[in-house]
């Protein structure tokens, strides 16, 4: 189904996230008769300043927003296993959730974050720099800021490639932006260029890095705002703690706190970050705008809001009037958006709510599905009409006259969308290796598609205004109460793969290739054609089975039904129903669930990549303990390893000697803090002639690294590799972990995903081998990505590799290496 999109404009779904309070009302109105705007600038979530950026939105109420680069693709994630596009759509909804909370705006282009990059050069080289250009130029015209801020300055300071390229883009696009020469084919969809009064960057001091000097513009964002009952300091740290992903919980501050800033283009400030801005409507001689907000600022009634709903609705019609009349460019944006910001308020000021909910969460083509629509006026409003519409049907409310009584009308809507059109946007086709790809430009910097489905029209005389009501699935959980989410469409048959990874070489049976059909209908009795799918090459395949409506059939096959070739490939699978009405089907429903954020619905392709090559393995038991979250655990089950998944209680001398091999998971030490506690109990364990190994941490404190990680001391620093194809050399070739029992050789290498590794040991004595060195162009050469000490009769090892990336992308090299660290206590060496 195509939907219009009025130029660009952010939807605001009501009362999505509740009812503003009156103070919340009041600082709205007083935002209104403020017209400056401000746009914050940087590669990732995360990056952002929330201080600064909640106290430009509500201490000197400028319009405010951020503008991340990338959606966090690329980064960990401490909270679960997702990883990649998936870890992107978990930030995204991060970011959102610490706007509603600080009060800002959010946007992102298309580019995606393919991991750590040194260098904007790089970052440029991938992403396709003029496609990022684009976009933020795009969103400066669309939200025209006077004020563009950076977080990142334009050199190494900037501690990552991609921060790096974030500032040079702040500076470029703003210069770009003015140009009515650069992307001028942005012009048809009602963009005009747009000229910013300055760029800043607000400089910084993180760990060791300061950028902050006494002779730097500075302003004290550390204020009280009581109409929120707390100061940026509080509303900061709030809203940086919803990066929960990232692990970025925060402690509020309280008090005096400064920001500093550098001038990059145009007039250096002096008082104020708006300096030459025009922030009222008497500077754009709206003399009789500035005095109708006033009214209604000064008249206000915090325990009658509703009362406000007539001068806003004659302000509404007002600024409506005026932008009609309007010739600057600036001045009739600012009423535009300003009509946008009281009608919001008319809304909210009145009480009324309004819910659109359907009576399932997913839903198929072609199914029937029940709508409530519901309303209640619970204020002292009037309006003279109200109607629903849906699928260009309006529903009209009846009986207005009744407040606060609950009123429900009820449809029925047969599914005719597609599945599709409520994927994420920027997932509906293939992305590049560097960046998204969009099938409707519209959406350039959207953080998600708008629900139009359902809108709710609100009449107050010849004031007609129409607002989105989000269509959702409600129900009540018995510990947390009303839960709601967003309805989507799913397929009607939907494919997953059980195994992503099939090793045929190892020497076990390999596992079979699993595909599991789940039917989201009856269809009985069916013959079944299967296709496995190499690019213009295909296996079909036959198979039959009782599809029963939401019941999941398993269909096993052995890896030479699927292909015959003698090398590693990857395929796709699909299925078809073969009674000549059916589609292929590829996609199942990936949903991702977090507490502190909604439902994550999205479509993803089945991938089987099949590796043929030797892999060997010895009998190695393993007791894995996981961490941050990775899928290293299902990898060496795959390759033909028993291995137990273990907790606090299992460390115990007497259960671990039961295991040749301990490995922990990702991040493992900064995730579970009792880990420190058993320090003797593991080094015990390796002594007695247990392996232990130790994927990456990252910087905790360095006197735990010392004393209670490890056998002998090292530092787990900040080293890494993020050229994926960067050369490997053997400063110890003829060590163990490169020959037993698979030779390892630079072959092993090739076909490797994102990164080499993160976070490098550092700083380790003689006690430790290290057989690998690797380094980024231009860089001297690591030494820490795999370090290994003999420590009584067993071995104790420390690798930053990213396994936990290569596993899952069925990198033989990978699977080898590990084999051959796993079996170190098992050459006789």
């Amino acid at each position: 189904m195509k939907r219009c999109y009025l130029l660009i404009t952010l939807l605001l779904a009501i009362q999505s996230f509740g009812q503003l309070s009156s103070s919340e009302i009041h600082l709205g109105l007083q935002k209104l008769g403020v017209t400056g705007t401000a746009l914050y600038l940087a590669a990732h979530p995360d990056d952002e300043n929330t201080r600064l950026i909640s106290y430009l939105a509500n201490e000197k109420k400028l319009r405010t927003g951020y503008l991340s680069l990338t959606r966090g693709d690329g980064g960990q994630n401490l909270i679960g296993s997702e990883l990649g596009i998936e870890l992107g759509l978990i930030r995204t909804q991060e970011l959102l959730a610490a706007r509603r909370i600080d009060g800002a705006e959010q946007f992102f282009t298309r580019a995606f974050d393919f991991g750590f990059s040194k260098s904007p050069d790089e970052a440029f080289d991938i992403w396709n720099k003029e496609k990022i250009l684009h976009d933020a130029v795009w969103v400066i015209r669309k939200f025209k800021p006077d004020i563009i801020i950076a977080r990142f300055p334009e050199d190494n300071r900037a501690g990552h490639g991609h921060h790096w390229a974030s500032a040079i883009i702040a500076r470029e696009a703003a210069i770009a932006a003015a140009d009515p020469n650069k992307f001028p084919e942005q012009f048809q969809y009602g963009l005009q260029p747009w000229e910013v009064t300055r760029v800043l960057w607000n400089t910084f001091s993180f760990g060791r890095t300061s950028t902050i000097s006494d002779d730097q513009f500075k302003i004290d964002v550390g204020q009280f705002n009581p109409l929120l009952g707390k100061g940026y300091g509080e509303i900061s740290a709030e809203s940086r703690s919803q990066h929960k992903s990232q692990g970025f919980g925060v402690p509020n501050s309280y008090g005096q706190a400064f920001e500093y800033f550098v001038t990059i283009l145009g007039t250096a400030p002096e008082k104020e970050l708006t300096d030459g801005v025009k922030l009222s409507w008497d500077a754009l001689k709206y003399p009789s705008i500035e005095k109708a907000v006033q009214h209604l600022i000064a008249e206000f009634d915090h325990s009658n809001p509703s009362a406000s709903v007539p001068g806003l609705t004659a302000l509404y019609n007002q600024l409506q009037d005026a932008r009609g009349k309007e010739t600057d460019l600036r001045t009739k944006h600012i009423l535009e958006q300003k009509a946008k910001e009281t009608q919001n308020l008319i809304l909210q000021a009145s009480g009324i709510y309004a819910e659109a909910i359907a009576d399932r969460q997913f839903a198929i083509p072609g199914d029937t599905v029940n709508i409530q629509l519901g309303f209640v006026n619970r204020g002292n409003a009037s309006p003279t009409e109200v109607h629903f519409i849906h699928e260009g049907k309006a529903y009209p409310v009846t009986e207005l006259s009744k407040k606060n009584i609950f009123q429900e009308i009820k449809l029925k809507y047969r599914i005719i969308e597609s599945p599709e059109d409520t994927q994420p946007y920027w997932l509906k086709k293939p992305k590049a290796e560097g960046h998204f790809n969009l099938d409707n430009i519209l959406l350039t910097g959207f953080p998600e598609e708008p629900d139009g489905r359902v809108k709710l029209k609100l009449s107050f005389g010849n004031t007609h205004l129409e607002y989105p009501v989000s269509l959702q699935y409600k129900y009540t959980d018995p510990v947390k109460g009303e839960i709601r989410q967003k309805m989507v469409y799913h397929p009607a048959i939907q494919i997953e793969v059980k195994h992503s990874v099939i090793l045929t070489g190892t020497g076990r049976t390999p596992l079979p290739v699993v595909i599991r059909v789940i039917p989201a209908d009856h269809y009985g009795e069916q013959e079944l054609e299967f296709k496995f799918i190499n690019g213009n090459n295909q296996i079909r395949i036959i198979r039959k089975a009782n599809l029963r409506k939401n019941i999941p059939v398993e269909f096993s096959f052995n890896h030479h039904e699927i292909y015959n070739g003698k090398n590693s490939v990857r395929l796709v699978p699909e299925v078809n129903i073969l009674n000549g009405k059916s589609k292929g089907y590829r996609q199942s429903v990936r949903i991702i669930r977090y507490d502190h954020i909604p439902d994550i619905s999205y479509l993803k392709e089945g991938e089987i990549k099949l590796v043929k090559e030797e892999i060997k393995i010895t009998d190695s038991k393993i007791a894995y303990i996981p961490g941050a979250g990775d899928a290293v655990m299902e990898a060496l089950q795959a390759m033909g390893y028993q291995v137990a998944l273990i907790a606090e209680a299992d460390l115990q001398p007497n259960i671990l000697k039961s295991y040749d091999v301990v490995i922990t998971g990702i991040r493992a030490y900064n995730t579970n803090s009792w880990l420190l506690k058993y320090y003797d109990v593991l080094m015990d364990y390796v002594k007695n002639g247990g392996s232990l190994i130790l994927q990456y941490n990252t910087t905790i404190p360095q006197e735990l690294i010392k004393s209670s990680i490890s056998p002998f001391p090292f530092f787990i620093g900040r080293g890494r590799v993020t050229e994926e194809d960067s050369p490997v050399n053997f400063l110890m070739p003829s060590h163990a972990v490169l020959n037993f029992p698979n030779k390892i050789q630079q072959q092993d290498f090739n076909g490797w995903v994102q990164e080499r590794g993160l976070y490098f040991a550092q700083d380790f004595g003689n006690e430790f081998e290290a057989p690998l060195g690797m380094a980024d162009k231009n860089e001297e050469l690591q030494n820490g990505s795999l370090i290994i000490a003999k420590y009584g009769e067993g071995r104790f090892v420390y690798t930053g590799l990213a396994f936990f990336r290569q596993l899952p992308a069925g990198v033989p090299g990978a699977y080898k290496l590990l084999a051959n660290i796993i079996a170190l206590n098992k050459n006789g060496k």
